[in-house]
């Protein structure tokens, strides 16, 4: 079928999307909104019902739509990188992006990842600018609060740490760059906002998530160690926390029906190796240059996103991780402008950490394959 290894979530897009062809725009939003208790992947399925309007039962036209979105996707992360890091870490970062094996990966297939990215950084880019511009009105400002209220419906904890993201460079974001006023008006606006949407699905979703946190990611950690994952017992929140700047680690073992795993192996491999970068602006930031409060969007928001997932069950899987990419590469690139000499030598050493840490994960993996032989 052509649907990636062992698919099932893009396959139930793409059923989903197919049963609304026929069905009016009021019915698909009563069906996946009103109706449903649970607003989470329905914005996707409402996307491609309404894309399917025009495209019909095709398969090839939508994942052509969402490479389209995908290459703007590239053009906002520049906007953004150029304002926070500059024109040369702005035109590393969107290179980086363009050519970034995880990002292609998702442009060929039915899921929600690419459509999802896009929103993100659209949401981050127009927030940035709202924040960083002195010139601002109703629709500059209406722009960023749908795209993150719709964040929500792609996937919850997603929407949450991007709304926490923008309260906090909000917040933190020196005032040379936000003025006093605008600060003042926009958190009012904001907590408008969180009363107006308290009480509704979003709020209950958020609310759920973060109360069965510690449930959902024992349940996890359970089902991983009885399948003969051995690791997975000291896959705790407070273990892999620290490690969510570099992960997840490539699959080098075969594994039986793990075969996209595979070919996203090299992905990640290369998402280890950005890990080096991304340390170092982030020491940068915080002791050399000082000028975290002006990144604090971009920061908190991996912050927030990758803190959530590290305590879900779901600290390697690459999906889940995938959001939190595109502001790495930012971050990264940031790294790359800052090399020189003194730096220079811990990328040296992480030359040799990486594969380290890769041998480790393939040996665990390998280890977990004898066990359940």
């Amino acid at each position: 079928m052509p649907f990636e290894f062992s698919a099932g979530d893009s396959v139930w897009y793409y059923e989903e999307s197919m049963g609304n062809v026929h069905a009016s725009i009021k019915d698909i939003w009563n069906y996946l909104f009103v109706s449903s208790d649970s607003i989470s992947d329905s914005g996707y399925v409402f996307y491609l019902s309404l894309l399917s309007k025009i495209t019909g039962y095709s398969i090839l036209l939508p994942r052509l739509v969402n490479s389209i979105f995908s290459a703007i996707t590239v053009l906002l992360i520049y906007l953004l990188a150029k304002r926070n890091v500059g024109e040369e870490g702005g035109r590393l970062a969107a290179v980086f992006t363009c050519f970034m094996p995880n990002l292609i990966f998702y442009c060929g297939m039915h899921l929600k990842e690419s459509f999802m990215v896009f929103l993100l950084i659209a949401f981050l880019e127009r927030s940035d600018y709202l924040l960083r511009s002195k010139n601002y009105n109703v629709l500059t400002i209406i722009i960023p609060v749908l795209l993150g209220v719709s964040l929500f419906s792609f996937r919850t904890v997603l929407g949450g740490a991007a709304i926490f993201s923008f309260v906090t460079a909000l917040v933190f974001t020196n005032t040379s760059v936000v003025g006093r006023v605008k600060r003042i008006m926009l958190i009012a606006w904001g907590m408008l906002a969180v009363v107006t949407l308290t009480g509704g699905v979003i709020t209950t979703e958020v609310q759920a998530t973060w109360e069965d946190r510690e449930s959902n990611q024992d349940a996890k950690r359970s089902i991983q160690t009885a399948r003969g994952n051995q690791w997975a017992k000291y896959a705790t929140g407070t273990v892999m926390a620290p490690m969510m700047f570099v992960m997840p680690f490539p699959t080098m073992v075969d594994v039986d029906e793990q075969y996209n795993q595979q070919m996203i192996s090299g992905g990640n491999y290369v998402r280890n190796f950005f890990g080096g970068f991304v340390l170092i602006a982030v020491f940068s930031a915080i002791f050399i240059t000082k000028n975290w409060r002006n990144l604090s969007l971009i920061g908190s928001f991996v912050i927030a996103y990758l803190g959530i997932i590290s305590s879900s069950g779901f600290a390697n899987s690459e999906r889940f991780l995938l959001p939190a990419l595109p502001c790495l590469l930012i971050i990264a690139a940031y790294g790359v402008t800052l090399l020189n000499a003194k730096n220079y030598k811990f990328i040296k050493i992480w030359y040799w950490v990486v594969p380290v840490m890769s041998f480790a994960w393939a040996f665990f993996s390998n280890k977990t394959k004898k066990l359940k032989k």
